[in-house]
């Protein structure tokens, strides 16, 4: 079953949402009302949820810094906007922001559709330019200027194996073979000057973390 937690500053609407979702056969870990916790359970959690659903608009940070803040890290969760107000209106803002499909609130149609999507780690909306899981966390990671010399791939398979992805689930998500991700992993190591995997991967998210262009 489908994992969601739920970040919404009003306690109302996170128990509605959370009862919608329930009744559409998918499992609400959690719904919390600022995105601190959000935040901190999206990234250190040892059980993260496979989608997150978050309000645009919220007091302590809102969806859009939250989402960018998971997205930058993690291609986990899949995560979905929504808002009480017209969705066009943050339509650009949320696919910069690395979510895979913006909804309002009423929609709940959409929304479980949106959820269901997200969890595959595939765009739910892309027609409305929406990426995929691994291409808006890559996207993201060139907007920041996050190590310019390693590849788009470089970076992805890095990034892929910092969120605890095995080689197997790498090729999978990549469409490529395992040959081609050891490929990806040398020349990312060659040039981060790791010896080996586990460095590579802890000098990548300490760039990440420190927003470091070396």
């Amino acid at each position: 079953m489908i994992t969601v937690g739920i970040v919404d500053n009003d306690p109302y609407a996170v128990a509605v949402l959370s009862k919608l979702l329930r009744d559409g056969g998918l499992q609400v870990a959690w719904g919390v009302t600022s995105a601190a916790p959000a935040l901190r359970r999206c990234l250190f959690d040892a059980d993260v949820p496979q989608v997150l659903v978050s309000d645009v608009q919220m007091d302590d940070m809102n969806g859009m810094e939250l989402c960018r803040q998971i997205r930058q890290r993690r291609t986990v969760p899949g995560i979905i906007m929504i808002t009480a107000y017209p969705p066009e209106r943050y339509l650009d803002e949320a696919v910069k922001a690395g979510a895979q499909g913006l909804y309002l609130k009423t929609d709940m149609h959409g929304i479980r559709a949106g959820v269901r999507a997200a969890a595959a780690g595939l765009s739910a909306q892309p027609d409305a330019g929406f990426m995929d899981c691994v291409e808006a966390r890559g996207a993201l990671l060139r907007g920041r200027g996050a190590k310019t010399d390693l590849s788009e791939r470089e970076r992805t398979v890095l990034g892929m194996y910092a969120d605890g992805k095995t080689t197997d689930d790498i090729t999978r998500a990549l469409a490529v073979s395992k040959a081609t991700v050891a490929t990806y992993e040398k020349r990312a190591s060659a040039k981060l000057g790791a010896a080996t995997r586990a460095q590579a991967v802890a000098k990548y998210i300490r760039l990440l973390m420190t927003g470091s262009t070396w």
